[in-house]
């Protein structure tokens, strides 16, 4: 999300480290910011709010309130209206029923009269153009601007156009229909929470508005929406329509319900500024809400955050980080009590606060130190017989291959699958590993093999059991299990039950028998080419006596970067004063699909280099 750094340095009255730092000590403590653009005379910050802080930090506000923490700057924050008592504000004879309390969790409605709808002033304008946002009109952009700012979606109606002044939110009926301000058509269904008039839908809940009760350059008395919505219903209602807006977005990661007044407080205190006129009258809030949240309040010991994060943070710096974060607290005993505010509908679990304490105290600090080794290594059945198995069938001249659990077919349905065609858990390892064996084979002299055998060692999900599995396929397959076999002195098959094998083995005593020891050998990885290889095999003569490495570099000089594999040797036999070397090569592009052509340039040069040697020739 794009934040301005002038609209965040409002929040403070002392200055701000300039956008570049800034930005480096929120990557390091709280978002990764992925970059600042300079902007007329702004910045923008270019910040990725994970969705465990979206609920709090989609908002300009929120991403300031966690600025103050980590700098340990004071947080200017100043809302009147929220501790005003509005008892003396008249009665409106506006009506708002809510009909469904899951999907609407608080709905605050203010009904505003005589006010003036018209262009707004140029400073707002530009604060909402430096992020993205065009200017409509005063009213919608003061909308806009809180939502931006505090992170409280608002919808604002024409209070005129609505029938008999009346706000029902409720659900849709179904093949309910309803055009959207931006002019689509939506057919709706039970599923989704509209706001209506009773009769009809306004609006789409927490997502859009509708035509028919918009704001215009005639409107003169407005009702003003803050309200909270279930997040799931919107994150549903969002794709099901296809309709993904700024509201969404922050409903779908859950808002705070006490965030619906300070959103409410703050639009009003703006329209009255802006579009107020001399008759212009606040009508007393409507504020429906039933179901208040818990207070969260967690209990936590010093020891407990220093053995998690591995520090020596004092009880001074944490209760420093505590106040901080402007959390209410007390010590009884070595046990603190903290009270979570509203807002920090992330911190439930006693980890949660203490990864907190830890990103703003400050994860450079913390050392590592090499853990005292206290008593005899505890060995591992599992993992011994693992690597045990591993080593035999490597030494063989398999290889391991990793598959996905997921599959088209199985007895265990994923919820949420990855895709259409892995809905399942697989119920066993062989079906994916001769898929694996047919497309490697095609393969074979691209991965410079004869023959190949493969083995896989994974979880499957079978007649009810989660298990440990392993499975073998290739050429090698029957020599591998019979070695298992002897080995162990259990029947292994092409597909095996580790855990009941494990079962009958004796525990070890040691790993001192395992190869656990990195390689001397220095590791390369490449990149794997996406174009179709091209192989070609060359034989020649050459006298009895010539080294094949002489004729095998001299085929590697002169076929350039396009041979990736070869020459290899693949057959040889002598007649006469004579012997013949045959050799197979493998030309493939990072970058394109060769073609035949170029293949055969390089393969003339190559001949034509064999011929210049006396007594070569190409078979």
């Amino acid at each position: 999300m794009k934040f301005s750094y002038n609209w965040i340095q409002d929040y403070f009255k002392e200055k701000l480290p300039e956008p570049k730092e800034l930005a480096e000590l929120l990557t390091m403590h709280s978002f990764q910011v992925e970059e600042v653009i300079s902007f007329g005379g702004d910045f923008i910050l270019d910040i990725d709010v994970l969705p465990n802080r979206a609920h709090d930090c989609l908002s300009h506000y929120g991403i300031a309130r966690d600025i103050s923490v980590v700098l340990d700057k004071k947080f200017s924050f100043n809302n009147t209206r929220d501790k005003q008592d509005n008892s003396a504000e008249p009665e409106s004879d506006l009506i708002i029923e809510i009909l469904d309390e899951v999907k609407c969790r608080r709905y605050v409605g203010t009904e505003i009269r005589n006010i003036k709808v018209e262009q707004s002033p140029n400073w707002l304008k530009e604060r909402l153009e430096t992020i993205g946002q065009r200017s409509i009109n005063n009213i919608v952009d003061i909308a806009n601007y809180i939502m931006l700012s505090y992170g409280q979606p608002l919808h604002i109606f024409d209070a005129d156009k609505l029938a008999d002044k009346k706000i029902v939110v409720r659900e849709a009926k179904k093949g309910e229909k309803m055009i959207t301000l931006d002019g689509d058509e939506k057919e709706l269904d039970s599923s989704i929470l509209v706001i209506s008039d009773g009769d009809n839908s306004l609006a789409i809940a927490g997502i859009k508005g509708g035509v028919g009760v918009e704001i215009d350059i005639n409107t003169k008395n407005i009702v003003v929406e803050s309200a909270n919505f279930e997040p799931v219903n919107i994150r549903n209602t969002s794709r099901k329509l296809n309709l993904h807006t700024d509201a969404s977005k922050r409903f779908e990661n859950e808002p705070s319900p006490e965030l619906v007044q300070l959103g409410m407080s703050k639009v009003v205190d703006m329209i009255v500024d802006i579009a107020g006129t001399e008759k212009t009258k606040i009508m007393k809030a409507i504020d429906i809400y039933n179901k208040r949240p818990e207070k969260v309040s967690i209990d936590i010991k010093p020891e407990d955050v220093n053995k998690l994060l591995g520090a020596s943070v004092n009880r001074s710096a944490m209760e420093d980080i505590f106040n901080r974060f402007n959390f209410d607290f007390n010590l009884n005993g070595d046990i603190y009590t903290v009270k979570i505010p509203s807002e920090r509908l992330d911190l439930k679990i006693k980890a949660d606060l203490i990864e907190e304490i830890g990103r703003v105290y400050g994860y450079e600090k913390i050392k590592a130190v090499v853990p005292k080794k206290e008593g005899e290594v505890k060995i591992n059945k599992e993992f011994y017989y693992i690597i045990k198995i591993k080593n035999i069938l490597i030494s063989l001249g398999f290889s391991e291959v990793y598959n996905y659990s997921f599959v088209e077919k199985g007895e265990v349905e994923i919820k949420n699958p990855i895709s259409s065609d892995k809905k399942f858990l697989r119920t066993n390892l062989i079906d994916s590993l001769k898929k694996n064996l047919e497309l490697n084979k095609k393969n074979l002299h691209l991965l410079n093999m004869d023959e190949l055998s493969i083995f896989e060692i994974g979880k499957v999900f079978n007649n009810g059991e989660e298990y440990l599995s392993l499975a073998l396929v290739g050429e090698e397959k029957k020599d591998g299990i019979e070695k298992l076999s002897k080995e162990f002195e259990i029947e292994f098959k092409e597909e095996t039950n580790l855990n009941k094998i494990f079962e009958k083995l004796p525990a070890p005593k040691s790993y001192s028998d395992l190869n656990l020891k990195l390689s001397n050998l220095e590791i390369k990885y490449c990149k794997i080419s996406p174009y179709p290889f091209i192989q070609r095999d060359i034989a020649i003569w050459a006298p009895d006596g010539t080294d094949v490495l002489k004729v095998q570099k001299l085929i590697k000089e002169n076929a350039g970067d396009l041979l990736v594999v070869g020459p290899r040797l693949f057959d040889t036999f002598k007649k006469d004063d004579k012997i013949s070397y045959a050799f197979n090569m493998v030309f493939q592009s990072l970058e394109r699909t060769l073609t035949d052509v170029e293949v055969g340039e390089i393969m003339a040069k190559i001949e034509t280099k064999i011929v210049g040697n006396k007594g070569w020739q190409v078979r």
